[in-house]
């Protein structure tokens, strides 16, 4: 099992869930706590069983300006083409959350 999330707008959040990505390109990490970190009112959680074709293509190392842990973190830029498309990422989606600010999870 795979777990990725993306710091986001409640708004952008449901619109990932319905399989539409509005901007073309977006960031998906593995790490919960910096999704947190990146988020303006919701993190989007995608819970897939296996990776699709090519995905780790999309990964690089970034270190996230202003976390207060100055390591190298992965992350996935994702394109609206390779989101949405026939055998993207959306339908290798097994699961999908979304996280509420005040809700489940306070930022600092």
């Amino acid at each position: 099992m795979f777990k990725f999330y993306r710091g986001t707008t409640f708004p952008e959040a449901i619109a990932l869930g319905e399989g539409c990505q509005h901007h073309n390109d977006i960031f998906w990490c593995d790490s919960f706590e910096v999704a947190v970190y990146l988020s303006q009112g919701a993190v989007a959680e995608i819970i897939l069983d296996e990776l699709p074709p090519h995905f780790n293509d999309y990964q690089s190392l970034v270190k996230i300006k202003g976390y207060p842990e100055q390591r190298p973190y992965r992350i996935w830029g994702i394109s609206s083409d390779y989101y949405e498309k026939d055998k993207g990422l959306y339908n290798h989606i097994e699961d999908f959350k979304i996280h509420y600010e005040g809700s489940d999870y306070e930022k600092s």
